[in-house]
């Protein structure tokens, strides 16, 4: 979902309602990032933090795999600097913390300042539609796989529920196939290479989070594992749900009782991400707070690294 703007707006007062757009949404990340900061236990989450290396390398891993990932996406359509990776990381915090698709408005304004918007919407539109059908298809892989133990547990209400509304929203963006010609504006052989990164993402993703799970939870066994990355896979699928680690893990917690192992290793990894999101989020604004600053403003040439091919 992108935002576009009245083209038959002056160049002076679109570019003034892009800041503005941009600084609005910035303000209510903010105010997400205050409420999670309030819903968080710091001293606890230090006693109960892991020390072992292979479970803070999968973590990073994990954490920059979405921006790492798109930033090789955008690196092809506009030529991205390195430091694009930020942008993108805000962009991952406002869609995690907020609705989904908060944070790709965000990166289509921060676009449109700094590449001039030839491509702005066609790209992160394509991009967002891409990865919204490669998520399905992986869903449906991981459903199909543990297929026998998602069987045994269909007597959960709550299971049952989620399975239906899955299947609504995979049949919704399986259109997105059906209606392709309409819908994407970028070339079909960029499209199939967005749509394959996208797809080895997702799988890398989950062999991180069952290397983190397995650091926490020794004893789980892989079908066990899988079992847990297709229900959060699952709940991933469905929209208008901000912080899908915290959901994931609120589900886990109803279903399994809070004293349960699983339980805990999940409300730690969804626990770490949102400390990560609140540590990170000021750091990405670094970069714009030189050039919003009247004193600079003037020194610094406007960016030309974001252009289209």
């Amino acid at each position: 979902m992108t935002v576009d703007l009245p083209p038959d707006q002056p160049p002076a007062l679109r570019q003034r309602l892009v800041r503005w757009l941009s600084i609005t949404l910035s303000v209510i990340t903010l105010i997400a990032i205050v409420l999670a900061v309030r819903g968080l236990d710091f001293a606890g989450l230090l006693r109960s933090t892991p020390g072992s290396p292979l479970f803070w390398t999968a973590f990073i891993a994990s954490y920059l795999l979405v921006p790492g990932s798109e930033w090789l996406i955008y690196r092809k359509l506009w030529h991205l600097p390195p430091n694009g990776l930020l942008p993108l990381l805000r962009k991952q915090i406002a869609n995690e913390l907020l609705l989904g698709y908060s944070g790709d408005a965000q990166l289509y304004l921060w676009a449109r300042q700094n590449a001039g918007g030839t491509n702005a919407a066609a790209a992160v539109k394509d991009v967002a539609l891409l990865s919204a059908a490669a998520g399905n298809i992986a869903t449906l892989a991981m459903m199909a796989a543990t297929a026998p133990m998602l069987w045994s547990m269909m007597d959960s209400g709550w299971l049952r529920a989620l399975g239906i509304s899955i299947g609504l929203v995979t049949l919704v963006s399986l259109a997105i196939f059906l209606f392709r010609g309409a819908l994407f504006s970028l070339p079909r052989r960029q499209l199939w290479g967005i749509f394959a990164v996208h797809l080895a993402r997702l799988f890398i993703s989950i062999l991180l989070l069952a290397v983190m799970w397995h650091v926490l939870v020794p004893q789980a066994t892989l079908a066990w594992l899988l079992l847990l990355a297709t229900i959060r896979l699952m709940l991933s699928r469905l929209p208008l749900f901000p912080n899908k680690d915290a959901l994931f893990a609120g589900a886990t917690i109803l279903a399994l009782g809070a004293g349960s192992d699983t339980s805990r290793a999940i409300a730690l990894v969804a626990a770490l991400t949102i400390a990560a999101h609140i540590a990170l989020w000021p750091l990405t604004y670094l970069p714009m707070l030189r050039r919003w600053m009247p004193s600079t403003s003037r020194s610094i040439p406007p960016k030309a690294g974001l252009e289209p091919e």
